[in-house]
């Protein structure tokens, strides 16, 4: 891959400053995706990152693919041949990174050229907070924008981090890096790494988090998937609520709540049903604002892979 990333449009300056974030992105049979979701990064407005790739036993070319940007110093690869999970590598990239501050990221995913800039200004200005999260903007599998998010907040507690009246979104996250290496994953809560984490932080008072109303992620939709991806994180927040402390009361709606999930789970294999909770899903800032802010960004990223193949 050509290292001509950073004379892209007089954004990238000061590649040779000390890194002061990792961006981690762990991946796993990702090569439709991969390259656009490293070129998002090199398109940083912030220049003196860290991206750290971590294969978790690709059968397909994205390992191949991610080696291709070795050839800019500031892109580290990891391989090991195994497949350990999704929480199993995040934290392998907390125990790698060498920067104060760490991203999460998805293989798939796409960040505003924003993103780095704006969260790592955030947190530099408030020794207060631990965490950063952002709002996001969903597209579709072939880019294309479907609405915004923005994560609720009304408590930080067991229940309702289960109950989503409390939410963050995960891939969004920009923390110090000390957070979580002191708050590891655990890989027995597949689907649900993050909320029995933000729920253990919780109980552990150690939830520092700030939420910035910026759009600074794009974060994919895959209908095919959507519904198998629910029943299994059904399953691990049934374990989170046999782990954690609640009262009867939260207990009993948390139990409605996931009796619920599951058979919605079960009807979006209906067509009209997945467009419904997608609709809903999206329905609350779906405005022409974000859309422009994600085309003009898009364009961003687009433009830097186009003059790169």
């Amino acid at each position: 891959m050509p290292n001509c990333y950073e004379n892209f449009g007089g954004l990238m300056q000061g590649n040779d400053a000390a890194a002061i974030v990792t961006v981690g992105i762990p991946f796993l049979n990702a090569e439709k995706y991969l390259e656009m979701a490293i070129t998002s990064v090199f398109a940083q407005t912030l220049a003196n990152w860290q991206l750290i790739l971590i294969d978790d036993g690709s059968s397909d070319d994205s390992l191949e693919i991610a080696r291709s940007f070795t050839t800019d110093p500031r892109v580290t690869v990891v391989s090991d041949g195994m497949n350990l999970g999704l929480a199993a590598r995040l934290n392998q990239i907390s125990e790698v990174a060498t920067t104060p501050f760490l991203a999460r990221m998805d293989a798939d995913d796409l960040m505003s050229t924003f993103r780095l800039e704006m969260q790592v200004t955030y947190i530099l200005q408030h020794a207060e907070i631990d965490l950063t999260a952002t709002g996001l903007i969903s597209m579709s599998d072939a880019c294309d924008y479907q609405g915004h998010r923005f994560s609720p907040w009304s408590s930080a507690s067991t229940c309702s981090f289960l109950m989503h009246k409390t939410s963050i979104a995960h891939a969004t996250v920009l923390g110090r890096t000390e957070w979580f290496i002191r708050n590891p994953y655990r890989s027995k809560f597949e689907r649900s790494e993050d909320i029995e984490l933000w729920v253990r932080a919780t109980e552990r008072k150690d939830l520092k988090i700030a939420f910035l109303a910026d759009n600074l992620y794009f974060y994919r939709e895959f209908e095919s998937t959507a519904s198998q991806k629910t029943r299994a994180s059904i399953k691990s927040h049934r374990r989170i609520a046999r782990e954690y402390p609640m009262t009867f009361r939260e207990r009993s709606r948390v139990s409605a709540r996931l009796a619920l999930a599951h058979t919605i789970s079960v009807l979006s294999t209906s067509r009209l049903v997945r467009t419904l909770i997608q609709r809903r899903r999206n329905s609350n800032i779906a405005s022409s604002e974000n859309r422009e802010l994600f085309e003009i960004e898009l364009l961003k990223v687009s433009a830097l892979h186009s003059s790169l193949s």
